[in-house]
C-alpha cells in the first residue's frame, strides 16, 4: 500500500463532490450498513445482522468501539505519515486486520475468496473464519 493511498481515495471523494458525484460505496457507516443489508437475501441478513443468545456482547462490543474517536492534529507536519506495524515478528502496512465472517457466502456466492482478494490488494492480513 503506497504512504498516500488513503489520502489519494479522499481527495477523489473530495474533487467527485465538486461536481455532484457520490462514492460507489458510502463512507457513512450507517448508510454502507444499510446497503449491505439490502443487497442479502433474508437468510444472509438474519445471520449477520444478528449475534448470540440476547445480543449482550455484541451491544458491549459496539458500546466500547463507540468511545474511540478519531483527534484531528491541526496545523502539524504531516508529510512524513507511519502507519506500520509490528505483528508475529511480520511488519504490516497499517494497523487492520480482515475479522473473519463465518459463512461469509451467505453474503456473496465468492464471499471468501472476495474477502481474500479485496484483503491482498490492501495489503491487510485475513485472519480465516473456521467456517470458511
Amino acid at each position: 500500500m503506497r504512504p498516500s493511498f488513503g489520502r489519494e481515495i479522499q481527495s477523489r471523494i473530495f474533487q467527485n463532490g465538486v461536481f455532484g458525484r457520490r462514492p460507489a460505496v458510502p463512507t457513512d457507516p450507517v448508510e454502507l450498513e444499510r446497503r449491505a443489508l439490502a443487497a442479502m437475501s433474508r437468510d444472509a441478513r438474519g445471520y449477520v445482522q444478528t449475534g448470540a443468545g440476547h445480543g449482550t456482547t455484541m451491544a458491549a462490543n459496539r458500546a466500547a468501539f463507540g468511545r474511540w474517536a478519531l483527534v484531528p492534529r491541526l496545523l502539524r507536519d504531516v508529510s512524513a505519515r507511519e502507519a506500520s506495524i509490528e505483528l508475529f515478528g511480520r511488519r504490516h502496512p497499517s494497523p487492520f486486520l480482515a475479522a473473519p465472517l463465518g459463512v461469509l457466502e451467505l453474503a456473496h456466492p465468492a464471499g471468501d475468496l472476495a474477502l481474500a482478494r479485496a484483503a491482498r490488494a490492501a495489503e491487510v492480513p485475513l485472519i480465516i473464519s473456521s467456517q470458511a
